[in-house]
């Protein structure tokens, strides 16, 4: 009786070994590669909120809204370390508000965000958000004032 060699067992072991090696190598490059996707995620949600915040106060003097009508806050977002900016702006009955919405919306897109809007007839208010991955980076309150007319312009309606 001729004894067979164990190559073919031998070479069915090294192949097994040689992919779970493989598995477990790009295993650890993919964790590695994520966690350097999350530092510079947070380094592009700063850019975005940063860009954004430039853009808004441009928006502003586009559509000719005084500084003093506009209230900014800024908060920290939990466990990111990202900025939150509220707006809340006082603007005319008449504003267009839908131009406003689509003038944030380019530019959320532009830098990989969203706006999402909701109105609440009840308060007569426009509520703006701006949404970049997870996080809603930016909210903007627009509250409408009834026009106060001068004292001239009325006295001149009434003769």
């Amino acid at each position: 009786m001729k004894i067979q060699p164990f190559y073919p067992l031998l070479l069915r072991l090294l192949i097994i070994i040689t992919l779970i090696a493989g598995t477990v190598i790009l295993i650890m490059i993919h964790n590695s590669e994520s966690a350097g996707k999350k530092l510079n995620e947070n380094y592009s949600n700063a850019a975005f909120i940063d860009s954004v915040n430039k853009y808004i106060d441009s928006i502003y003097q586009k559509f000719q809204i005084e500084s003093a009508k506009i209230r900014k806050s800024e908060k920290e977002i939990a466990e990111t370390g990202l900025k939150y900016s509220e707006y809340r702006i006082s603007i005319p009955a008449k504003f267009p508000a839908i131009l406003l919405n689509r003038e944030l919306n380019v530019v959320a897109k532009k830098f990989g965000g969203d706006v999402y809007g909701s109105e609440d007839p009840k308060k007569k208010t426009i509520i703006l958000k701006v949404k970049y991955g997870n996080y809603v980076t930016h909210s903007i309150l627009l509250t409408p004032v009834s026009e106060t007319r001068k004292k001239s312009d009325r006295t001149k309606k009434r003769k």
